[in-house]
């Protein structure tokens, strides 16, 4: 029997009955998977936070390419007007 596979019992109440067999092989994958977690959560977090940021830029350029556009309609629609009464 390797290290790996050895049950330990784990007394959790203590009551004296093992309440849980424990072996190393499956606390390794519980940390491995605990550590996969926290590894995507951290992932996840920077990429929302980088988001954010392009969004924001994305936004005021959207707003400012808005308004010069707005500022474009509203020229050639005082010069029609100037053009019309002339």
């Amino acid at each position: 029997m390797s290290i790996t596979n050895k049950k330990v019992d784990v007394d959790i109440d203590g009551d004296g009955v093992p309440d849980l067999k424990v072996s190393l092989r499956e606390i390794m994958i519980v940390v491995g998977g605990v550590i996969s977690l926290v590894m995507t959560y951290t992932t996840l977090k920077n990429d929302i936070e980088i988001n954010k940021k392009y969004y924001s830029d994305y936004k005021k350029q959207y707003i400012k390419n808005n308004n010069i556009e707005m500022l474009i309609w509203e020229i050639l629609l005082q010069m029609m007007c100037y053009l019309l009464r002339h």
